[in-house]
């Protein structure tokens, strides 16, 4: 029988859901005009939405033009090549206990030889594995150039850009580590910083649209048999989930947090020296996962084991007094977690610690001009939407007067002349 004291009882997987969600929902309106502005401005250089909806339509009402000029974009193209073709930082560090890296054989001048034969030593297993995750970084079929001149395009025309570093664990032998590029309206994090790697942001959420089909069978979540569509519940003959039906998928809404000071324990049990039995009627089954604890009863009408109604993992009989010791349940405070915040009867999806203990959150966002008060400044297509437009009209009037102007002849005065020659 196991030893425990009393404890709070867990939130739900379902409080954590809505924890989850009221903290997107409570940061997001100080993002909401910094996201307006990175739409405005792509609309603007990427879509050549130089010129509104009611605009345009009276201008084609009038029979008249709506010229674009490729001069923002070359502008943009220019700075934007200028970063991609530079030198990136990038550093890969194997994670390796520091007592595992043995100092190199050391040449003896003497001997004319090294003290010790020259084999592979723990440190030089650490060059090679540093190389091999930078091939594996780089390696084309990862895709980092394609993810790298997005990101540099994106935050040079519409003030900030931003990637993920995945880990997919069923590509290769050992996995692969790639970049995924992200729409960075839909990246948050603590209103009260300007960065996400600013010292002291406890954490970055993103709000992410993902297929129902994949998320069912191939991304291996807990809990997705409870998931459902955003458009509602499938059903039998629906087929619009199935690969290659030629109908849209069904989408279902997914947020993925990353929590850098996670505060959630678990109990680690502490034999005590001489447990007491608990008095009759006050046994009870616990998790030392979630710290779940059951009602009250006796010890013989308990089971000697049962799942979790909270998180799954085995619970068991408390019926003797101890110490129960909370310790971290994530390593050093990093926390993974993902929902679909429209499907909150599901639970968590994922919860779990950060994948390979990265030293802070494994996303890039590229912010290029600064405002000492916002987020991100103005960019490039902002700062130049004003005289790319001017000289659009410059073009449109020029041509329009070329349309208006009615045609003229200019000749020598006799140059023409009737059948007796005289002028006309």
């Amino acid at each position: 029988m196991a030893t425990a004291t009393k404890r709070p009882a867990a939130r739900s997987p379902q409080q954590k859901v809505q924890e989850l969600q009221r903290r997107w929902e409570d940061h997001k309106p100080a993002f909401e005009p910094h996201w307006e502005a990175i739409k405005a401005a792509s609309r603007f250089l990427f879509k050549a939405k130089h010129y509104g909806d009611l605009q345009r339509q009276e201008l084609k009402k009038q029979n008249r033009i709506a010229p674009v000029t490729l001069d923002l974009w070359d502008i943009v193209r220019y700075i934007a090549s200028e970063i991609i073709n530079a030198e990136i930082y990038l550093d890969v560090t194997p994670d390796v206990p520091e007592e595992l890296l043995a100092p190199e054989p050391q040449y003896d001048p003497a001997l004319g030889d090294f003290q010790a034969p020259i084999a592979p030593t723990p440190k030089r297993d650490v060059k090679y594995a540093r190389w091999a995750l930078e091939h594996e970084l780089f390696d084309p079929a990862a895709g980092y150039s394609r993810v790298r001149d997005r990101v540099a395009f994106k935050a040079v025309g519409s003030r900030a850009g931003c990637y993920v570093w995945e880990w997919d664990p069923t590509q290769g032998k050992r996995g692969r580590i790639y970049a995924r590029y992200q729409d960075p309206t839909r990246v948050l994090w603590h209103s009260d910083y300007m960065h996400p790697h600013e010292p002291g942001n406890p954490f970055v959420m993103i709000e992410d649209e993902v297929d129902y089909d994949w998320l069912v069978n191939c991304s291996g979540w807990d809990n997705v048999s409870k998931v459902v569509p955003d458009g509602g519940q499938l059903r039998e003959d629906d087929t619009s989930a199935v690969p290659g039906s030629g109908l849209q998928a069904r989408k279902v809404t997914i947020l993925r947090c990353w929590d850098l000071y996670d505060q959630t324990t678990k109990r680690k049990l502490e034999h005590a020296y001489a447990p007491e039995p608990l008095p009759p009627g006050e046994s009870y089954m616990a998790c030392a996962e979630c710290s779940w604890e059951g009602g009250r009863g006796t010890a013989a009408a308990m089971p000697e084991m049962t799942d979790c109604p909270m998180c799954g993992n085995v619970a068991k009989p408390i019926t003797t007094t101890g110490v129960m010791t909370p310790t971290p349940a994530y390593l050093k405070g990093k926390r993974y977690t993902v929902c679909a915040p429209k499907s909150a009867n599901a639970g968590l999806l994922v919860d779990s610690g950060w994948v390979g203990d990265p030293p802070t959150f494994p996303l890039m966002y590229v912010a290029l001009n600064t405002d000492p008060d916002e987020i991100a400044g103005l960019s490039d297509t902002e700062w130049n939407s004003d005289l790319q437009c001017m000289k659009e009209g410059v073009i449109r009037m020029s041509y329009e007067q070329l349309q208006r102007n009615r045609d003229w002849l200019f000749v020598r005065l006799g140059a023409f002349t009737d059948a007796a020659g005289r002028p006309l």
